[in-house]
């Protein structure tokens, strides 16, 4: 039962336990307070505790700080130690700049301190200041309200609701500070209900919400912009390395019990947002590591290992695609040619039903085409090998227009993406050494890139590690064809 009064501008204030946070965290080098728009980062940092001793200094970066600018006043900040540096709207910094951020980050004495409020996990080198020991994250599950926060939300309304209700809400919702305010603001204008109250303020604000979505699409790499685009175009289905990649870039996205998702609200806003029939979901394929294939989660059995040599086969092919001939010839080639036909047909009859065990067998045909040529439907699939390389030419594409943090945050995500190689959780498989000889030499280069990059922000072991694997994988890299590749500016010499 909800009781509504006359409406008021809630105390949002910043969350008891982000506020406790951030003063048991006051000795760690880097506090980072990371989380997408609207979860109170800006009201944080205005509520910080007193610095003691430090003297505290304060960058707010936005559109109209040059780079020189901000130079002279991070030089100015340092000249008096110790010091507490808080800087706002990080992701706001151009290349030129982050680089010279994180410059510092990495080379600051024992007393000096930052405070770093950002939409873009990326936008600093966290993974330098983690393994150093010299970081703290709050991020946006730490910002997010609760019930028991939500209840003090519509208190300061003067209204409440059953804790049914304020579950219901902080999950439909995620926590999201500026929903919960407005469906606060739609109780108190008479709304019957919390639940009738969101939909209102959803309603409410669809456009403003879309702006604020669309904005931020804006600020991808361009290799995932299409994907999140789509996802609001036409309801595609995402898969769990483009969730990553959103989840960086500052997007509305959760992340719980190793699984990325987006924000139910944000779900929500998309489904309402197009009138047409939603795509199928993404059959999802990985092939580093150990073989795997999942609909919505749900992993596909194979009835036998050729099964899955054969599709394996099919997503490594340029176009995804070959000919029956040519698979025969391939996984059949001391047998009669009726014979291993016959043998492929029943080999695409097993792969069928394994695929309609989670699709449906009437979806099958979207994921995998069985004419003259067998061919795997790439508009319905999403393979971790294919986003490796797209990873690798976002890099190149960024390094060409100077986009410097752009080029690495590409070349970090690959390097996380490959993992231990192509199907190296499967054992041996002869047959696909070659896609894995080339693999492991993109791979390499990818690992000293990273090096060159470590070495340039001053990160000596760091960078050594990271040469040290790529000198490893050379015996590899060195059997497989080389390629043309262009290099980012750090490893030209």
């Amino acid at each position: 039962m909800t009781t509504a009064v006359p409406s008021r501008t809630p105390a949002a204030g910043v969350r008891p336990h982000v506020a406790a946070w951030l003063s048991a965290h006051a000795d760690v080098a880097v506090r980072l307070l990371a989380a997408p728009p609207g979860y109170g980062k800006t009201t944080a940092l205005a509520a910080l505790p007193a610095p003691g001793a430090r003297r505290r200094v304060r960058i707010i970066i936005d559109g109209r700080l040059t780079l020189a600018e901000f130079v002279v006043q991070l030089t100015q900040a340092l000249a008096e130690r110790p010091v507490e540096i808080v800087l706002d709207d990080v992701q706001l910094a151009g290349p030129e700049m982050s680089a010279e951020l994180n410059a510092a980050l990495a080379s600051a004495p024992p007393d000096v301190f930052f405070v770093i409020a950002t939409q873009r996990r990326d936008a600093i080198d966290i993974g330098t200041l983690f393994v150093r020991g010299r970081l703290a994250v709050c991020d946006q599950s730490d910002f997010a309200l609760d019930a028991a926060d939500t209840r003090g939300v519509l208190t300061a309304h003067g209204l409440d609701a059953a804790p049914a209700e304020l579950q219901a809400l902080v999950t439909r919702c995620d926590g999201w500070p500026p929903a919960i305010a407005g469906t606060a603001r739609e109780l108190a204008a008479g709304a019957p209900s919390a639940g009738a109250a969101y939909e209102r303020w959803l309603q409410r604000f669809h456009l403003a919400a879309l702006d604020l979505i669309d904005g931020l699409i804006e600020r991808l790499p361009n290799s995932e912009r299409a994907a999140a685009r789509r996802r609001f175009s036409a309801g595609t289905a995402l898969d769990q390395s483009t969730l990553a990649m959103l989840h960086r870039c500052g997007f509305f996205v959760r992340f719980t019990a190793g699984t990325f998702a987006l924000m139910h609200w944000v779900d929500e806003l998309a489904a309402s947002s197009t009138g047409a029939e939603a795509d199928p979901p993404i059959l999802e394929f990985e092939l580093f590591g150990r073989f795997r294939a999942t609909l919505r989660g749900t992993p596909i059995v194979w009835a036998r290992r050729r099964d899955q040599h054969i599709v394996k086969y099919l997503l490594l092919a340029a176009d995804g695609s070959a000919t029956r001939a040519e698979l025969a010839g391939v996984f059949w080639p001391q047998t009669a040619r009726p014979l291993a036909l016959q043998n492929l047909r029943t080999a695409c009859s097993t792969i069928r039903r394994a695929i309609g065990s989670v699709a449906g067998v009437e979806n099958v045909d979207r994921y995998l085409v069985a004419g003259d040529r067998l061919a795997i439907n790439q508009a319905a699939v999403s393979c971790d090998v294919d986003r490796f390389r797209r990873l690798l030419a976002g890099a190149d594409d960024a390094d060409a227009v100077g986009s410097y943090a752009h080029a690495v945050t590409n070349l970090r995500a690959a390097e996380r993406l490959y993992g231990n190689g192509l199907f190296a959780g499967d054992g041996g498989e002869p047959m696909f050494a070659a896609a894995a000889a080339e693999l492991a030499a993109l791979y390499a280069g990818v690992l000293a890139r990273l090096s060159e990059a470590l070495l340039e922000r001053g990160s000596v072991d760091l960078a050594r590690e990271y040469a040290a694997k790529a000198a490893k994988l050379r015996p590899l890299a060195a059997s497989s064809p080389r390629r043309p590749h262009v290099h980012l500016r750090f490893l030209a010499s």
